[in-house]
């Protein structure tokens, strides 16, 4: 999102296009779209009725109504008590990521028909482990309740 920022600055400045304060602040935000932008909003995940989370390395892709756009999210469990939650929006493209196809890869992969263009997320903490995209996956918080077996999900 910041380097869109930057671009579009750094373009405006460099065509010696002159708009008031106000026209470069709404082009920049203009960039934002509902899905990177923060709601507020809590959802639950019951990970004992999901099994493929029972395991570290598992990963879902689930819906919270419309919350990240209405897109799906990619829950990974990376630790028997540990968490993340990524957007399965892709960075370049704006299709659908896949989850990881065993709980040994480490890695998720734009590769859906239609748009797979191969750029490759790591499942840790998002980053682009290879291109096209040059931007992370949108990442959320969330909290784990080992008691309940309760993940929540901060949008």
């Amino acid at each position: 999102m910041q380097e869109r920022r930057e671009f579009l600055s750094r373009a405006v400045s460099l065509l010696g296009v002159s708009l008031c304060s106000g026209a470069v602040a709404g082009l920049l935000t203009s960039c934002e779209t509902e899905t990177m932008k923060s709601t507020g909003a809590v959802s639950t995940v019951s990970v004992a009725t999901e099994p493929s989370l029972q395991v570290v390395g598992g990963a879902i892709k689930k819906t919270f109504a419309g919350n990240n756009g209405g897109r799906p999210v990619i829950i990974v469990r990376t630790a028997e008590e540990s968490f993340v939650v990524f957007s399965s929006v892709c960075t370049h493209a704006g299709c659908e990521i896949s989850t990881p196809r065993s709980t040994d890869e480490s890695f998720m992969i734009c590769d859906l028909p239609g748009c797979g263009h191969g750029s490759v997320f790591s499942t840790t903490d998002g980053s682009v482990m290879a291109g096209p995209a040059s931007a992370p996956l949108r990442s959320f918080s969330n909290s784990y309740n080992p008691t309940d077996k309760i993940l929540t999900v901060h949008f």
